[in-house]
């Protein structure tokens, strides 16, 4: 988009992912594990209600949204979370099946969250997505906008489950850490006059 916009081919610098596995998790009472994570309020770009439609269709699955539901009656098993605790969260991270996301980002952090706890991605084929995911290492990709893709990359990561510590080590490019060094490097650059500033 910078290019597109300013004329100028800019380097990425990605926000540092930072849910530490080792950090307090409290469950959600009444939650067993194994749900479906999508993470964002009920309107338009994040596409909340195409993600509950979709498991409309999955009758054995379960999806836990925080942020809330769309209007309309959903089955008992797609459940809505408002005002969740930081400690709340790591827990839904670290204890869903996946994360689902279907919004045009240009970035995307939920799933890298998601990741970072081991857990695999569900996402749109767009946006940053693109960028962060890599197909059947840390997620896989939702091929279009409509409730059957979903569904169809349900099924496809309940056939062929992706590996934790591969998801983990994908991860780690976006970590505290590496988010540090790569900052170093291009403030280096731009003082050393090697980079343009």
């Amino acid at each position: 988009r910078v290019r597109r916009v300013y004329g100028i081919d800019a380097q990425v610098l990605a926000p540092p992912v930072s849910n530490n596995p080792e950090l307090r998790q409290e469950p959600v009472s009444g939650l067993e594990p194994g749900f479906f994570l999508a993470i964002g309020r009920a309107r338009g770009y994040k596409n909340i209600d195409l993600t509950c439609e979709a498991f409309c269709r999955l009758p054995g699955e379960r999806l836990v949204v925080v942020g809330g539901l769309p209007d309309g009656d959903w089955p008992d098993r797609i459940m809505g979370l408002t005002g969740v605790p930081d400690a709340q969260l790591r827990w839904l991270y670290a204890n869903c099946a996946a994360t689902v996301a279907v919004a045009h980002e240009d970035f995307g952090l939920t799933p890298l969250e998601g990741n970072a706890l081991g857990r695999p991605a569900l996402c749109l084929r767009a946006g940053g997505y693109l960028d962060t995911m890599v197909e059947g290492v840390n997620g896989l990709y939702i091929e279009e906008l409509t409730p059957e893709a979903v569904v169809t990359a349900v099924q496809r990561l309940q056939a062929d489950p992706l590996d934790e510590a591969e998801i983990r080590r994908h991860v780690d490019r976006y970590s505290v850490r590496a988010f540090k060094g790569q900052l170093r490097e291009i403030v280096g650059d731009v003082v050393a006059g090697s980079r343009p500033g």
